[in-house]
């Protein structure tokens, strides 16, 4: 099961104590949120929660296939990632953040 929603927020809490300019919170997924005490509502609640708050920047990769799934939930989303690939895309992207980090600002109604 995977109560996203509710962890999400859980790892938010702690990222928002960071005394960091900029905070990336990177989720990893391979399935779609169906938790014992959570659905796919509370996960699109906690992230407009996090980017409301304007502090961090949510980035999903989806691993492996029929990952789509991440582009619905997260703004700036990587799906259907090879496992086998994650390093080279892990690194690609930690890459990227350190060079355009703006590029990740999402805003939210």
């Amino acid at each position: 099961y995977n109560d996203d929603g509710p962890c999400l927020l859980e790892a938010s809490k702690y990222l928002s104590k960071e005394a960091s300019r900029e905070k990336f919170l990177i989720v990893l997924s391979d399935g779609l949120p169906s938790g014992r005490r959570s659905n796919a509502k509370d996960l699109v609640e906690a992230v407009d929660k996090i980017l409301k708050k304007g502090d961090q920047k949510l980035i999903a990769i989806g691993l492996g296939r029929d990952t789509e799934h991440v582009t619905r939930f997260y703004p700036c989303s990587l799906p259907n990632i090879d496992v086998k690939k994650l390093p080279e895309v892990l690194g690609s992207l930690l890459e990227d953040i350190i060079n355009f980090p703006e590029k990740y600002s999402v805003t939210t109604k």
